[in-house]
């Protein structure tokens, strides 16, 4: 019974861990590459070339400006949960659409000023107009006909047919995560230093690592200095001075 609880948290602090890797993603193919090796099984096995090729196209074609506003679904995901991760997801729309719950999402309030990238044209069935949507490997070509918007599968309840529980069966290591994750919101931070994605130990962490803990400490005296402590001295010097030539 210990044994099997140990191996369940330890499996649980290693989604986590990955997840909070996926969170600190950077923008490049080199960042991508050393983060597939590290975490292979992260995405859907179906999925997980198609992932990585599409953001490499995304990254030789398309110009600086193009790259703030469309993202590859790889990228895309990563900064949905990046809104999830920092709180900034008051209607939930980027949470459902991690955990496999698209078809409920309300997309303006998950885009807000960024767009999935465009993919290539094809002619839908039964219309003669070419139109552009992502091929996501295992879905049909018309957008209407997807059960996902960038790939991730949208999972199946598990029914326990002794006790009747219900539980969910997720597509994939990053939703499994992403749900570990919410059962524990407070360990969810973003250093108030140098701004990454941390999991936190204990509720009051706000610095991912004693050098961030390091550096507030130096501000808040570099602060408190520049508000009262020059003053204080200069206050104190001119007092000192003042008793001096009262002895003289």
């Amino acid at each position: 019974m210990k044994i099997a609880k140990r191996q369940a948290t330890a499996t649980r602090e290693s989604q986590l861990n990955s997840l909070e890797a996926f969170a600190n993603l950077g923008e490049t193919p080199e960042d991508w590459n050393r983060f597939r090796l590290k975490y292979p099984h992260f995405f859907p096995e179906k999925l997980t070339e198609w992932f990585y090729d599409y953001a490499e196209d995304w990254a030789l074609r398309y110009e600086p400006g193009l790259k703030e506003i469309l993202k590859p679904p790889l990228l895309y995901y990563r900064n949905r949960l990046r809104r999830v991760w920092g709180r900034n997801d008051r209607h939930g729309a980027n949470l459902k659409l991690l955990l496999g719950f698209e078809k409920e999402v309300n997309h303006p309030d998950v885009e807000e000023g960024e767009l999935l990238m465009s993919g290539w044209p094809y002619r839908p069935k039964g219309k003669r107009k070419l139109t552009l949507g992502i091929l996501i490997p295992g879905q049909p070509l018309d957008d209407d006909a997807k059960t996902t918007v960038a790939g991730l599968p949208p999972g199946r309840p598990l029914v326990n047919g002794v006790t009747g529980e219900i539980h969910w069966k997720f597509g994939c290591t990053l939703q499994q995560a992403v749900y570990e994750l919410v059962q524990q919101r407070w360990r969810a931070m973003v250093c108030a230093i140098c701004k990454k994605f941390f999991l936190a130990d204990k509720t009051r962490q706000v610095y991912c690592t004693p050098a961030c803990c390091g550096v507030a400490r130096c501000n808040r005296a570099r602060d408190y200095w520049n508000r009262k402590g020059r003053a204080e001295r200069d206050k104190r010097t001119a007092k000192e001075r003042q008793q001096v030539l009262i002895k003289v």
